[in-house]
């Protein structure tokens, strides 16, 4: 297919854009804290989902995902989770205790795939992602790819890719019903 080949540049197209003009207008101290992934103290955080609410954390940036950081290297992540409200998949590294920690809820998928012999892990918001990153990049082996289930904290230490899975990371207020997630996307793979 020759539109397939075209894949790669629309992809990489807006962030050579963005490249480009940070290149002409300069990178000025207050632009470099809009990009990601946002680092504060010993936490470097994406955050993938748009928050309705999260005005009780301990401080408010222009960008949703900074406040998360900022709460998470503050208060630690069971306090922030319990703290916001709406969509959120969040990949973040705690440099003190040298862990890649992740979590969501229902309203966005994480997808983790794990290959325990070469001892490396691919995460992405959609399993076909990973896929074509593994066979883009010639990674064979065996991986295992999983959906993480929502509402709990996975982490592993860097060193050994032991993922466990921790209690429920939402506390005090109720946790709400996750639908089973083949029923919520009508029997497909892909997340509506």
């Amino acid at each position: 297919n020759p539109i397939a080949g075209c894949l790669p540049l629309l992809i990489q197209l807006p962030i050579l854009i963005a490249l480009y003009q940070a290149f002409i207008a300069g990178l000025k101290p207050e632009s470099l804290s809009l990009l990601y992934p946002f680092v504060h103290k010993h936490i470097v955080l994406m955050h993938n989902g748009t928050l309705t609410r999260h005005d009780k954390l301990p401080k408010q940036f222009a960008v949703d995902s900074e406040a998360i950081c900022y709460s998470v290297a503050e208060w630690g992540f069971e306090k922030t989770i319990a703290h916001i409200q709406g969509a959120y998949a969040i990949v973040y590294y705690d440099s003190q205790n040298k862990t890649i920690n992740f979590a969501r809820n229902y309203e966005r998928p994480l997808y983790l795939a794990v290959n325990q012999e070469e001892k490396e892990i691919i995460w992405a918001s959609e399993k076909e992602m990973i896929d074509w990153a593994l066979a883009r990049n010639k990674m064979s082996g065996k991986w295992d790819i999983n959906m993480l289930e929502s509402n709990f904290l996975y982490s592993t230490p860097v060193h050994s890719l032991d993922i466990s899975k921790k209690a429920s990371p939402i506390t005090g207020r109720e946790l709400y019903t996750t639908p089973n997630y083949e029923t919520y996307t009508n029997r497909s793979s892909r997340y509506i």
